[in-house]
């Protein structure tokens, strides 16, 4: 880990999927060799972690072969990433959510007309 940290402190990594993206704020000189090495190093302690993290197992999975062997897909129910999305309960909510904020917004104006009316 601390040579992913010397090797690309320089940037600013995000890791997204199968994806390591690598940025920067300010503009990229390409004639700069040193600028070229640092990408260079960014990239070769970015690989040193992915040869490592292919080797990791979840301790969590059990499995019922004689072996003992674990697939690299195999991961444990309690390490698995969250379902994506809200299903009727979260769309009820925002539907909630947008009538309170519009009553909170039109309320004044709507107010004066409705109490005149009466």
């Amino acid at each position: 880990m601390a040579n992913f940290v010397d090797g690309a402190s320089a940037f600013d990594v995000e890791l997204v999927d199968n994806w390591a993206i690598l940025s920067t704020p300010g503009p990229f000189d390409r004639l700069d060799p040193e600028a070229w090495n640092r990408r260079v190093a960014a990239v070769n302690a970015i690989l040193a972690k992915v040869d490592q993290w292919a080797r990791w197992r979840d301790d969590r999975v059990t499995n019922s072969t004689d072996s003992g062997s674990q697939t690299a897909t195999e991961v444990a129910p309690e390490g698995r990433r969250l379902r994506g999305g809200s299903g009727v309960q979260g769309c009820l909510l925002g539907l909630l959510g947008i009538i309170v904020v519009g009553a909170i917004i039109f309320l004044p104006f709507l107010l004066p007309a409705i109490l005149e009316s009466l």
